[in-house]
């Protein structure tokens, strides 16, 4: 009867009000289990509720094995006890972050990283290295040129008796020198002129193209024009040994001199706007093996983080940067009055220095404030102005400016020499073997120059030849067809034109048959 009556209380205390029983044994985790841990799930000895395991228990976990053995050292219970078998969305383990290094350089590849740094205004490479390996093209240049002014002597060599004009304090070859640069001065400066005139001209619809068509027609035509002078400033006809253009005479070297000098101004020209070029891409370059640091920066930029403004920074210190004082410096001077006017002692001098020092503080910090304001704005400015410009040249060639091989670069220059003196050849032969080129009237009882048609002809061709390379570098083809395309073309045609003047000169011929002797 006791007995009865103690199982029908033991049954009707709750659950929470019976003792609980530790179990622990050797090799267990020590937890204490309760009649609700049994009922969730939770087993002895496991470790999945203690980081967050939330899988449904199975009988096998809940009941012992009917064998006996501990259901700790299974493979199964190992799996669950585990880290391996935990997910980062249940917010017990959380993984360990990636490296950020490694993710980045294996996520792009050398293309897309390129890209991706193209989209920030970045380029990839050294800007100094750039600048060196960019000193191939005067160099080069100036190795065609003394090549130029040393080998018409040695395979075109004058015959005795013939004698160079000497001009006082000027000898040859300073007065072909200066002239031909001086000319192509004038002319590179009236260019700027040129395209403004016909830019204000055109019409509203296309005013670019219309302006650059114009600009580059006029141009070419002035340009051959003072070309022309050059010739006619020296005095190369009335100077001439011979009645005709010949290699064996003066005015072959002068002729080549004068190319020579105006390749000299053209060449130089090109080199500083080179330099200068290359200088708009100083703040952009990325040096190599820092791709990964400036493609983080940048996306933390975007995604909100500025890890220069930390978690100490307070708003007083922020304002303290502007225009504004420091909270303890601003509530040391509010709480100034109070406590003097509380003790009684407030003086008018000492009330009037202190205000006007802090005064002074805040006008410092202001104007200290304004100063830094207004070189970040200078900054910004000279900034804008900088990618205004290199989009202004990326517009011109149709890519960037470093992204030119050096090899074009170099090809450009030398071809435009070499057209240079092959144009200087062809206009200066038809320019000697025309009346017009002598002085009027003609003294000669039989003269040797009865026609123009040779200046008739040829003028135009070389204004045309001009003017069809001059239209290939506008911002109207060049993009379309390549730097690469012009640059062949202009060499192949400068190359025609210069064996052309050497073949009317009668160079060739004479130098193929000292050859053949």
């Amino acid at each position: 009867m006791g007995s009865r009556i103690r199982t029908v209380l033991a049954a009707a205390v709750p659950d929470r009000w019976r003792p609980q029983r530790s179990q622990t044994r050797s090799g267990s985790s020590g937890v204490v289990l309760t009649p609700t841990d049994l009922d969730n799930g939770t087993s002895a000895g496991g470790l999945g509720s203690l980081h967050g395991h939330l899988e449904p228990a199975s009988s096998s976990q809940i009941y012992p094995s009917p064998r006996g053995s501990s259901s700790s050292g299974s493979p199964t219970r190992l799996r669950h006890d585990s880290l391996l078998n935990s997910v980062p969305e249940e917010g017990g383990v959380t993984p360990p972050p990636p490296d950020d290094d490694n993710e980045l350089v294996n996520e792009y590849d050398e293309d897309e990283l390129e890209w991706e740094l193209e989209q920030m205004g970045l380029y990839r490479g050294s800007y100094s290295r750039l600048r060196t390996v960019f000193s191939i093209v005067p160099l080069s240049s100036l190795l065609l040129l003394v090549l130029l002014a040393i080998l018409p002597p040695l395979i075109w060599p004058l015959p005795p008796g013939i004698h160079f004009p000497s001009y006082r304090n000027f000898p040859f070859p300073l007065p072909e020198l200066l002239t031909s640069i001086s000319l192509w001065t004038l002319s590179h400066s009236l260019r700027v002129p040129i395209y403004s005139l016909f830019f204000f001209l055109a019409p509203i619809s296309s005013p670019a193209a219309v302006s650059d068509l114009l600009t580059a027609t006029t141009h070419v035509l002035l340009t051959n024009l003072l070309r022309l002078c050059s010739f006619t400033l020296l005095q190369v006809r009335h100077e001439m040994d011979y009645p005709l253009p010949t290699c064996l005479d003066n005015s072959f070297r002068r002729v080549i001199w004068i190319a020579i000098g105006w390749s000299i101004a053209e060449v130089g020209v090109s080199v500083v706007q080179g330099y200068e070029t290359l200088g708009l891409y100083n703040g952009v370059m990325v040096p190599p093996g820092r791709e990964d640091e400036f493609l983080r920066g940048w996306k933390d930029e975007n995604t909100g983080f500025h890890p220069e403004i930390g978690a100490s920074s307070s708003p007083g210190t922020m304002e303290h940067r502007g225009y504004y004082e420091e909270p303890e410096e601003a509530h040391r001077h509010t709480t100034f009055m109070p406590d003097r006017t509380a003790t009684g002692e407030i003086h008018t001098h000492e009330l009037d220095a202190e205000l006007a020092a802090g005064s002074r503080r805040r006008y410092l910090y202001r104007t200290a404030s304004a100063a830094a304001i207004r070189l970040q704005l200078e900054q910004d400015i000279d900034q804008l102005l900088t990618l205004k410009a290199r989009e202004e040249v990326e517009e011109v060639y149709g890519v960037p400016a470093i992204k030119i091989p050096v090899f074009i670069s170099t090809l450009q220059r030398l071809s435009s020499i070499i057209l240079s003196q092959g144009l200087s050849l062809l206009l200066s032969y038809a320019y000697l073997s025309s009346p017009i080129s002598l002085q009027l009237p003609q003294t000669s009882p039989t003269p040797v120059l009865s026609s123009n048609r040779p200046f008739a002809i040829t003028f135009p061709i070389i204004v045309m030849i001009h003017l069809l390379l001059s239209i290939l570098h506008t911002p109207l083809v060049l993009p379309r067809i390549g730097l690469h395309t012009v640059s062949y073309m202009g060499l192949i045609v400068g190359l025609g034109c210069l064996f052309a003047g050497l073949g009317v000169w009668k160079a060739l011929y004479d130098w193929i048959e000292d050859i053949g002797e």
